[in-house]
């Protein structure tokens, strides 16, 4: 279980493990992008979908999810999602409970358009191919891993997204093996599909090289402990 942190008089839990998002090679954070000037159908995509450019910032980027269309000289949509790998190959045991934190702050243009979901994504690449990595195949979205949506903060902080047994069973498929790995995207327009044509989502995001590395905090159930010892001459 979790250890107990006692400091004057005040108990604080502590996570068994602490995981700091990865920071180099194919599976780190960053940003994968798609614009069109089609519709916003085809700027969202599918699995299938290489999008206009992958960008992997040193400490963040003020939209880190983006779900906006513009008008003027034409009307085009832009498509922001931010993936994250988390590297659990070195942990063992079996997960009880996690739990996701991620720097942001909203910027966007309403609360309905400040909110966000994490989703188990495909294995990433580190390029604009990643940008269709929250679909599992053709359409359909991976896993939704915490319940419902999280809306995010005009006031940047820390942001949780508790993991549903859903994610949880995920990141147990991954313990002691591989990557947890994840996609941040906008709820109504992204995830759900809603054209942003009167409102936008803007979710500034930072990344594992700044000051507030996104972590994933694992707690493990407890060994099953049978007492056998005789104490005084007398069994237990």
């Amino acid at each position: 279980d979790s250890l107990w942190c006692i400091n004057f008089g005040l108990s604080i839990l502590m996570p068994d493990s602490t995981i700091t998002a990865d920071t180099s090679g194919a599976g780190d954070d960053g940003v994968a992008l798609n614009t069109s000037t089609a519709d916003w159908a085809t700027t969202r995509g599918s699995a299938t979908t290489t999008g206009s450019n992958h960008m992997d910032f040193g400490s963040a980027h003020p939209a880190g999810v983006l779900n906006r269309k513009y008008t003027g000289r034409g009307t085009r949509w832009n498509c922001y999602r931010s993936y994250f790998s988390f590297d659990v190959s070195g942990e063992s045991g079996t997960v009880e409970s996690a739990t996701i934190k991620i720097y942001l702050q909203h910027n966007g243009s309403s609360t309905t358009m400040s909110r966000v979901v994490l989703v188990e994504a495909t294995t990433l690449a580190g390029s604009a191919a990643d940008f269709g990595n929250v679909f599992s195949s053709g359409t359909t979205l991976g896993t939704l891993i915490h319940d419902d949506y999280v809306g995010i903060s005009n006031v940047a902080g820390f942001h949780d997204f508790e993991l549903n047994s859903d994610g949880i069973s995920a990141l147990n498929d991954k313990i002691g093996t591989g990557k947890l790995q994840v996609g941040l995207m906008g709820h109504y327009s992204d995830y759900l599909g809603n054209d942003p044509a009167s409102a936008y989502t803007t979710i500034a995001v930072d990344y594992t090289e700044g000051t507030n590395d996104p972590i994933i905090e694992i707690d493990y159930a407890s060994a099953t402990v049978t007492y056998n010892a005789t104490f005084f001459g007398s069994n237990f």
